[in-house]
């Protein structure tokens, strides 16, 4: 199974947020509840976790990039789930 992490919606006020440090790398196992990273909106920290068990198999935004609610952070997939339409985004 493929898990889409995205930036959450964070409230009204809220229109972009930070990753602020990845946990996780590209190729290490997770399991559902592992932290994959930081994210600070406003003056707030908080941590994303996998919503399901898989390998970390594509990070998509860097550390300190800015970013809108919903944007596509990475991908937590089985080895044999095809994500190729992911990295080419």
């Amino acid at each position: 199974m493929v898990y889409e992490i995205r930036i959450p919606e964070l409230g009204e006020e809220v229109d972009e947020a930070a990753i602020v440090a990845w946990s996780a790398n590209v190729g290490e196992p997770v399991e559902s509840g592992d932290v994959l990273c930081e994210i600070e909106a406003g003056k707030s920290v908080q941590q994303l976790t996998s919503p399901g068990c898989g390998i970390l198999r594509a990070v998509l935004q860097e550390e300190g990039t800015l970013l809108a609610p919903g944007t596509l952070l990475a991908i937590v997939a089985d080895p044999a789930d095809d994500i190729s339409v992911y990295k080419a985004k």
